[in-house]
């Protein structure tokens, strides 16, 4: 059973190892800046996010061909 916020949208959000465990793995503390070059879907920035809201910066991006 799937539940709904307020705003509609799903409480939770999917993610594999590849997601958690970088971001354990650095330990980012308050106010670390971050740079994810292979930031595509977003799901490390999401942990980020969560894991320590107080990031001074974060700089994502994802390289296409």
């Amino acid at each position: 059973m799937f539940r709904i916020n307020l705003l509609f949208s799903l409480d939770y959000y999917c993610m594999d190892g590849a997601c958690v465990l970088p971001v354990l793995a650095l330990d980012v503390q308050p106010f670390h800046s971050v740079l994810d070059v292979c930031s595509a879907p977003g799901g490390k920035a999401l942990n980020i996010f969560h894991n320590c809201p107080y990031s001074k910066l974060m700089i994502l991006f994802q390289f296409s061909q």
